[in-house]
């Protein structure tokens, strides 16, 4: 069975994969979607190489939208299960 950790990265890489791929798709650069994003590019590129353990919801909202990615996934892949949960199912 593999570690909280482990499974936790994995998302992290996936999530990364996810962002990056779509960029590439829509043929933009590290550079064009921080300016699009209001994200410095260098963050961009660490959330791309799963180097950044704690991503910032509102960046994923922001990528989320400029790349039409599924938030939900995006969401839950960082590791934001409750907030997914709050966005589904709100605060009954």
């Amino acid at each position: 069975m593999k570690s909280l950790n482990s499974i936790a990265e994995q998302n992290l890489i996936r999530l990364g994969k996810y962002i990056k791929d779509a960029r590439i798709e829509n043929n933009m650069s590290l550079r064009s979607l921080a300016v699009l994003s209001n994200i410095n590019y260098r963050t961009i590129h660490k959330i791309e190489r799963a180097e950044i353990i704690n991503i910032n919801p509102n960046n994923l909202v922001r990528l989320s939208s400029i790349l039409k990615l599924d938030l939900v996934r995006m969401l839950t892949l960082a590791g934001y299960f409750e907030l997914v949960f709050r966005l589904r199912y709100g605060d009954k």
